[in-house]
């Protein structure tokens, strides 16, 4: 969309509070000749500027402006990383989009030739995701949640922060007060959410967060259409308890069935995700997409109500930590001695955590200083460095996983471990792992995915709560699940913990996948040969404490570089537009 000013504007997202933008624009003289959110945008650029707009825009969004009158392409991504934003170059260009697949392709046209980023493969080993700016290939990154980047003549670039995690000196008690903005900024959300030309459906899972907002938008938007994913038979009691609530809700319920035909679906997702993405719960997530994809374009999503909120062991553990440092009189009587027992940890024991009884690795986590407990890991893959090839290696420097994750908790600046803990599931591992699984897979489907738990306005006035308010060792989320009670009794709220997943380890086993790779692994034709350590692997693979999800991100990172480098062969006699 091109401005009477010559601002030519490319973007992905929604505007979620473009109506109210639009009366303040048109008050400020701006005359409009459509309707929709993307020329509200486009000339809030043009009379606001880059950064004022950036303050005042409530959404999910990547894009692009072309500023012809000072050259300069303004590149941003919004503050909880819903959309994303590639970036590469090719000779005398920048290419960028909202998809890996044409800027590969335009940078294979032009003579690129991809070359893994050992960096980004062993932070998929570890975590099963890459963290940006990193995308699991060297010449292409991706623009980090809440950031923008602007590039003026002569390739000149600037990049900077528009929104950070913030933690207020001054935080207010979760009373009733508190609990009623929360409330009424949670109905704001959802509200706008709910501003659609067409249908609207919702992800019920059962679990708390998608039940509370499927209840909240079906007082609003009583004909909306909730589906509910059964993943034979291995997730009986979330799939009964969302039938219950959509029944006492009174919406249409439509479950979707998953099977293990799933792993043939395999390739099409790698291709569809780009980056090296191998988080094994993309592919339910992907199969729910698509069903409802097929009546839908509108689906809302319980997402976002983890990770402020204190959804994870990790939190709890952590608001255990800060109680015992705070000298809680419910814990203190005990703190000295466990303090004692601390002091005698050592290197050691935090490299064997793996081995460790799962009690004795709880303690160690509970006791261990912030930033190791914070990193500690059950299962060994944090330190997949090992099982990379000694070039690769070589590169890791202090990116190496523990040391990058250990940075990225400092550098949020947050008060406490508890607020680390919370920061970091916020502004990475849903950032870079969680928005990223639900928006490609909506996309690649025609779903556009809103999550009204990630509503800026709601998210930054939890952040205003204090953090063991939120969360305390015996109770999680308290803030979702208040706001829960005044839509649904408590007898429908399920506050165990589940993922969204299937059983995609066992069906490796069963199908066969896992020895067909070993053997690939064994014959050299993974094309991961000369950054993976091939006789480590294999040693890992025949180890009894070999975790499962290292099967699945090996099998998934060689169906991913197969895509790749047929995407760069197919574009390799390609000639770029001009």
């Amino acid at each position: 969309m091109v401005s009477a000013a010559g601002t030519v504007l490319v973007f992905n997202g929604e505007i979620y509070n473009y109506l109210e933008l639009r009366s303040e624009l048109e008050a400020d003289g701006a005359r409009f000749t459509s309707s929709g959110d993307t020329v509200v945008l486009l000339e809030a650029l043009d009379r606001w500027g880059l950064e004022r707009t950036l303050g005042r825009i409530r959404g999910m969004y990547a894009f692009a402006a072309w500023r012809p009158r000072d050259r300069q392409l303004w590149l941003a991504r919004d503050p909880v990383g819903k959309k994303p934003v590639f970036i590469g170059r090719a000779p005398g260009s920048i290419v960028f989009g909202s998809a890996l697949e044409p800027v590969l392709a335009w940078m294979a046209g032009s003579g690129y030739r991809p070359i893994l980023d050992p960096v980004a493969i062993n932070h998929v080993l570890a975590t099963g995701w890459v963290p940006a700016p990193r995308t699991g290939l060297k010449g292409i990154e991706k623009l980090e949640s809440g950031t923008y980047r602007v590039i003026g003549p002569g390739g000149a670039e600037r990049i900077s922060v528009h929104w950070r995690v913030p933690f207020p000196t001054q935080r207010s008690r979760l009373d009733a007060p508190t609990e009623e903005n929360l409330a009424t900024l949670f109905d704001q959300a959802i509200e706008r959410r709910l501003r659609s030309d067409v249908p609207i459906a919702t992800f019920l899972s059962g679990g708390l967060d998608s039940s509370l907002v499927t209840a909240a938008a079906s007082r609003k938007y009583p004909k909306i259409v909730a589906f509910t994913a059964r993943t034979n038979n291995d997730n009986d009691d979330e799939f009964a308890l969302a039938r219950r609530i959509a029944s006492h809700l009174g919406v249409e319920h439509r479950i979707v069935e998953i099977e293990a035909d799933l792993m043939g679906s395999v390739d099409a997702v790698m291709a569809r995700y780009g980056e090296a993405y191998c988080d094994s719960s993309a592919l339910p997530t992907f199969a729910i997409s698509r069903e409802v994809g097929r009546s839908h374009r509108v689906v809302l999503t319980g997402d976002g109500g983890d990770e402020v909120q204190g959804g994870y062991a990790t939190a709890t553990m952590a608001a255990l930590r800060a109680m015992l440092r705070m000298g809680d009189p419910l814990v203190a009587r005990h703190g000295g001695w466990l303090e004692s027992l601390a002091e005698r940890l050592d290197a050691p024991e935090l490299r064997a955590a793996e081995r460790m009884p799962g009690w004795r690795f709880r303690l160690l986590r509970l006791l261990a200083p912030p930033l190791e407990a914070l990193t500690l890991r059950h299962d060994g893959l944090d330190r997949s460095d090992s099982l990379l090839a000694d070039e690769a290696r070589s590169e890791l420097g202090t990116d190496e996983w523990r040391q990058w994750l250990r940075s990225r908790l400092v550098n949020l600046g947050a008060p406490s471990g508890l607020d680390a803990q919370l920061g970091f599931d916020f502004s990475v591992y849903l950032a870079d792992d969680l928005n990223v699984k639900v928006d490609v897979a909506g996309m690649a489907h025609s779903l556009e995915a809103r999550c009204p738990l990630l509503d800026l306005d709601f998210v930054e006035a939890c952040w205003g709560v204090r953090t063991l308010d939120r969360v305390r060792p015996w109770e999680r989320k308290r803030v979702i699940q208040r706001l829960a009670r005044r839509y649904l009794p408590r007898g429908l709220l399920m506050r165990r913990k589940q993922g969204f997943s299937v059983p995609v380890y066992r069906w490796l086993q069963s199908s066969g996948v896992r020895d067909d790779l070993v053997s690939a692994l064994r014959g050299r034709r993974t094309g991961l040969e000369g950054i993976l350590n091939i006789p480590a692997l294999l040693a890992a693979f025949d180890a009894r404490h070999q975790p499962g999800e290292l099967t699945w991100r090996i099998f998934a990172l060689s169906r991913w570089k197969k895509w790749v480098d047929g995407v760069a062969s197919n574009a390799a006699g390609d000639t770029p537009l001009p």
